[in-house]
């Protein structure tokens, strides 16, 4: 995947990192549903604590098919500085459709190991920074 910015990179080269996986849908005009304002105002708080401190890396992945999807808009509305990119920018939704399991929203949590720990449709802000701590001991 591309993240916004221009730069390539891979799941894969996260291996023993804790790597938190976002997906969401935007709209045309950067339009999104409640559920993503609501994770992505939690992934602020979490990145504040885990990154750049610990093994942790968050992405949030989004299925732009419009190009007035406006993603640097969103990335500033919501100080977005971990990776941010749009599935959708090879015409293929393959992350999203392999990790989207709970839905537009999903976060999903994968171990050290790169397995998947957990999907969850909503997370609270102060379940997920315990469940990335639980994840790092591990």
């Amino acid at each position: 995947m591309q993240d916004v910015n221009g730069t390539q990179f891979s799941l894969r080269g996260f291996n023993g990192r804790v790597v938190v996986i976002h997906v969401m849908g935007v709209g045309c005009h950067g339009q999104i549903y409640p559920i993503n304002d609501n994770q992505l105002t939690q992934l602020e708080t979490v990145c504040s604590s885990f990154c750049g401190k610990e093994p942790v890396t968050l992405i949030t992945v989004a299925v732009a098919t419009c190009p007035s999807s406006d993603l640097e808009s969103i990335r500033a509305m919501y100080n977005i500085t971990w990776l941010f990119g749009n599935d959708y920018d090879d015409g293929r939704m393959d992350i999203a459709q392999e990790y989207a399991t709970q839905g537009d929203g999903t976060i999903v949590l994968i171990d050290k190991t790169f397995h998947i720990s957990d999907s969850y449709s909503t997370i609270t802000a102060s379940t997920l920074p315990s469940k990335i701590s639980q994840l790092l001991g591990a």
